[in-house]
């Protein structure tokens, strides 16, 4: 900017030297003025527009950016699933159900969501356990469950024998 000052001042000192007639150097001025005003104007609108323009751009490019890292990571998972060595265990966020992978080490006891990074407390021994022991598919092992789920029928079935003596004894 300072070099259009220096310009301005020069082209103002040229028309003092070369302009005698003081009412055709105001209006000489005052043209030079107008126009040197006019071009800041539009220099501002300009740098401006440019500076929205940017703003833009960097928003656009963040979200770019979220979206190939959320791509990367939903490629990461397919990857997994068409070359998992059983090595990996899925785990579904219980804060945030997102779901991702971390290496099977029975020594690791918890675990930070990569999308919400809080803790997660991780049970191997209660992973790997099947439901064969349960007929109903909730976990238990009837003999010694104390759910108070309906589906669970040992409570039933006591009380069915129980019914069953009585009738024996009529």
């Amino acid at each position: 900017m300072s070099d259009y000052i220096k310009k301005y001042k020069e082209v103002m000192d040229n028309l003092n030297n070369s302009i005698k007639d003081e009412e055709s150097l105001k209006i000489a001025k005052e043209q030079i003025t107008n126009l040197m005003q006019a071009c800041l104007d539009e220099m501002d609108s300009l740098t401006e527009k440019t500076t929205k323009a940017v703003q833009i751009i960097l928003q656009k490019q963040l979200e770019l950016e979220q979206k190939v890292t959320e791509i990367d990571s939903t490629v990461t998972m397919m990857e997994r699933d068409f070359y998992d060595d059983d090595n990996d265990f899925e785990i579904i966020c219980p804060y945030c159900n997102h779901e991702f992978f971390v290496d099977l080490d029975e020594g690791r006891t918890e675990v930070v969501c990569p999308e919400c990074n809080n803790s997660i407390e991780l049970n191997w021994n209660e992973a790997g356990k099947s439901n064969d022991d349960c007929e109903c598919g909730c976990g238990c092992s009837h003999s010694s469950c104390s759910c108070d789920d309906s589906c669970c029928n040992h409570d039933i079935d006591n009380d069915n024998d129980y019914e069953e003596d009585d009738e024996d004894d009529m």
